[in-house]
This record gives structure tokens, C-alpha cells and sequence, in this order.
């Protein structure tokens, strides 16, 4: 069955996906609409989409106190891009603040280009092609790069969340042959899976353990989300998912990490022990926590992975362009 938006050429950003891809020309946003537009492909911005930005720039430009107006320059970037009235008469079953992505997607036939996996999830379910911008970048068959495995922001003290997609190798559908780490962490943990015991195993300030037999069979999800309260017991939790199997187990601890992260070493112990031996697609630490509804969503969408790099870019991206504007203007 085709789906409902048939999406041919055209690429539809939802708000957060555009104004990172306008305004972080780090983040994987920009490389991918900066790589449709180089094929030629048109970039459609509904409406209340163009309105909903804008706002947003407005509210930064104050709060940040920039010296520039970043709207001016959204409009600038977008002018090219085609501008189209909203679809309110189109029926859809997403949450209702991203229904005009959606409702836009099936009226002009475009593909839903977004970083937020419940959102992907909601428009596959509802038949509406959507994609994350590393999906665009990358030809089909062709090996990802290493920028697009591996993505990594610090996690707090207090904070985080590591999370990987993995497939074993010569071990697959074999136990007790030894422990195969995905990453190791100075300060924070070190994430592997036991054969011996078929478990996933968190070593940080405590050590955890959930069993997960699965993860020697094929493709499974990893993650470990820790949050340590200052003045409570924190939380850890280790969540697996493969195929239909899914588990989650939540310990608690009185115990908090000394120090920030440091060494990170990937795929293998810090001592150069116990290697992953396999395929690692995503490999992602944020400072940020895992809810269930974004776990949930990120088991049912094909590569859906988080991604930390967007966490504050725009403000990153609207406080380095305010530098250079400043920098500008003191020159003359």
C-alpha cells in the first residue's frame, strides 16, 4: 500500500528540524536539507510551520538578547523554499501540535523530514512517510559515517542516558563465549553484555544487571538512563528491546558519581578488553533522559535513535551568529 503522502521530490521540516538546519550548520539537520537542495529536491514550509518559527526566533532574540534579528535572516535562508497555505481539511493521527506537518505532508505529497521519533512513529502508524535527517544522507546501501554512528554530549552529574543499536558478530546465536562491551565510560559506566549469563550489565556508580538472551540473536536496542538526585535515591534504568522482546528494569542507589565524564572509549573496555565484536549503528550519550513514550517510539521506527547534537543548537547557532555580527560590526 502506498502511503498516504506518496512522497515524490518534495521534503516537509517540522519546526524544530528547520530551524536547527538554518541556524547549527553542525548538526546533521543542516547537512541534510543542505544536501536536498543541492539535488534539486524543494523544500515546502506550511504555513503555520513559517508563523510557529518566527515566533520562536522572536521569543530567542529577547531572551538571548542578540544584536540581530534572527527573523530576517530565516527569511533569507527560507526564500527559496516553497511557502504553502495549511491543509486543516485533511484528516491525521498525530498529536495535535505537530497535526500541520502531517496534514501538510499528505495534501502536497511530501515526506515528513523530523528528529523526534514518537512523532515518525505516529505518522508510519498513520501511513505518512517520515524520515530522520541521517536517513536522507545516507545512500541506500551505503556504510554511514562515523559523524552519524557516533554522537556524544556530555552527561551532567546528576544526568544521562547512553543508548546504542548492535548486532553481534561471530558470536550471533551463541552463549557463554565471553563479554562484549558497546562502551566504557570513565566516570559514568561501562555498558556490555555478558554471554555467559545472556545479560546486559551496567557498571557505573552501581553495578546493574537486566537478562536479555536476545541481544545474541540479531539487531536489539540498548539503554541505560541514570538520574541522581541530590537529595533522594537516584535511579538507574537499563531498557532492551529486539524485535518483539523488550525489557526494562529500574534499580535505585544512594550512590552518585565524583567527577564528568572523561576517557570514552567505544566498543571495547578502557583497557582495551572484552570488544564488542560486531556492528554498532547508533551510539549516542546525552545529558538527557529517556522517557517510556520516546522509548517506545524509537523500538518501533526503523534506525530511530535520540539524538543528543540538537539539544540547544539553535541557541548555540543564534549565539555564534550574534558573535559574528557583533565582530562585524566593530570592525567598520
Amino acid at each position: 500500500m502506498p502511503f498516504r503522502n506518496d512522497p515524490q521530490d518534495r521534503v516537509l521540516p517540522d519546526t524544530n528540524t528547520l530551524l536547527d538546519a538554518i541556524f547549527w550548520q553542525d548538526g546533521i539537520a543542516h547537512a541534510a536539507i543542505s544536501g536536498i537542495v543541492a539535488g534539486g529536491k524543494p523544500i515546502i514550509i506550511e504555513e503555520n510551520i513559517y508563523q510557529e518559527a518566527r515566533k520562536i526566533l522572536r521569543q530567542r532574540r529577547i531572551a538571548l538578547g542578540l544584536a540581530f534579528d534572527p527573523v530576517e535572516y530565516f527569511d533569507a535562508a527560507t526564500a527559496s523554499f516553497l511557502r504553502v497555505p495549511p491543509a486543516d481539511l485533511i484528516e491525521v493521527h498525530v498529536n495535535n501540535a505537530d497535526k500541520p506537518v502531517a496534514r501538510a505532508a499528505v495534501h502536497y505529497k511530501a515526506l515528513v523530514l523530523t528528529q523526534d521519533a514518537p512523532l515518525t512513529a505516529q505518522c508510519l502508524s498513520d501511513n505518512i512517510a517520515a524520515k530522520f535527517p541521517w536517513q536522507v544522507l545516507i545512500p541506500a546501501g551505503a556504510a554511514p559515517p562515523a559523524s552519524d554512528i557516533v554522537r556524544i554530549v556530555p552527561p551532567s552529574l546528576t544526568k544521562g542516558t547512553i543508548f546504542a543499536r548492535v548486532t553481534p558478530g561471530g558470536w550471533l546465536g551463541m552463549r557463554n563465549v565471553g563479554r562484549f562491551t558497546v562502551v566504557d565510560c570513565e566516570n559514568v559506566g561501562r555498558l556490555y553484555f555478558d554471554s555467559a549469563q545472556e545479560e546486559w550489565v551496567f557498571e557505573g556508580v552501581a553495578t546493574t544487571k537486566m537478562k536479555f538472551p536476545a541481544a545474541a540473536l540479531g539487531l536489539s536496542l540498548i539503554c541505560v538512563s541514570f538520574d541522581y538526585r541530590a537529595h533522594a535515591l537516584g535511579k538507574i534504568v537499563l531498557r532492551a528491546g529486539s524485535g518483539t522482546a523488550r525489557e526494562t528494569k529500574s534499580f535505585s542507589t544512594t550512590k552518585k558519581p565524583r567527577a564528568l565524564l572523561g576517557e570514552t572509549r567505544l566498543g571495547s573496555s578502557r583497557s582495551g578488553q572484552d570488544y564488542w565484536n560486531g556492528y554498532i549503528r547508533h551510539l549516542t550519550i546525552s545529558p538527557e533522559g529517556m522517557s517510556g513514550n520516546k522509548w517506545s517510539a524509537i523500538c518501533e521506527v526503523p534506525d530511530a535513535a535520540p539524538n543528543p547534537m540538537n539539544a540547544g543548537a539553535l541557541d548555540f547557532g543564534l549565539l555564534r551568529l550574534n558573535q559574528f555580527v557583533m565582530a562585524s560590526a566593530g570592525n567598520h
